[in-house]
């Protein structure tokens, strides 16, 4: 036990291995340290690893379960609010877009979308614009337009491959000039 100070062995440290290590990716050789394990050591290492994979596993559900709570709060907020409060003169206000088949549409067929609106009075309504995750917005003339209690009309669409968001918004005339009312979406899977 020369050249081992006497301090370290009462302090109940591992006896270090004395050994030879490369040099990070250089030819020389060089002393370095080992420390050697015993049986019950090895076994107690490899549960306390097993203890540490496990604690990762149930942080990361964790995390998985908060995120995913996050990102329903955040789809369910961003949806358009409908304005509260009375109508103004000739004012005009979507209350929401009545789409077919729960969202779940072919891509081929060609399917009516209702949008109910409340207005003060007959408005005129000039057009309804449209438009699929943001993509080329598309407006088209209305014929059919039903006032009263169920004030609403329908546009035909066909339906983009994959998930998309419909936005929809009406224009319309009050006091001479045309205006657009708030805006509506929707969530739709093209099948």
């Amino acid at each position: 036990m020369t050249g081992v100070d006497p301090g370290y062995l009462n302090a109940g440290l591992r006896k270090p291995k004395m050994g030879f290590t490369l040099v990070a990716g250089k030819e020389k050789l060089g002393v370095g340290f080992k420390f050697l394990l015993t049986p019950s050591e090895k076994f107690t290492k490899v549960i306390d690893e097993n203890r540490l994979h496990r604690g990762y596993r149930e942080m990361r559900g964790i995390l998985t379960f908060i995120l995913a709570g996050v990102a329903i709060l955040l789809v369910i907020s961003s949806c358009s609010t409908v304005p509260k409060g009375p109508l103004g003169p000739g004012e005009l206000r979507l209350l929401r877009l009545e789409v077919p088949e729960n969202g779940n549409l072919q891509t081929t067929v060609p399917y009516m979308v209702g949008i109910k609106f409340e207005a003060d009075g007959h408005p005129e309504i000039r057009r309804v614009c449209f438009s699929w995750s943001g993509d080329n917005l598309r407006c088209v003339r209305v014929k059919n337009v039903r006032y009263g209690s169920d004030a609403g009309l329908e546009i035909s669409v066909y339906a983009p491959e994959g998930q998309n968001e419909l936005e929809c918004y009406i224009e319309y005339v009050r006091d001479g000039k045309v205006i657009r009312t708030n805006s509506l979406t929707s969530f739709v899977n093209g099948r």
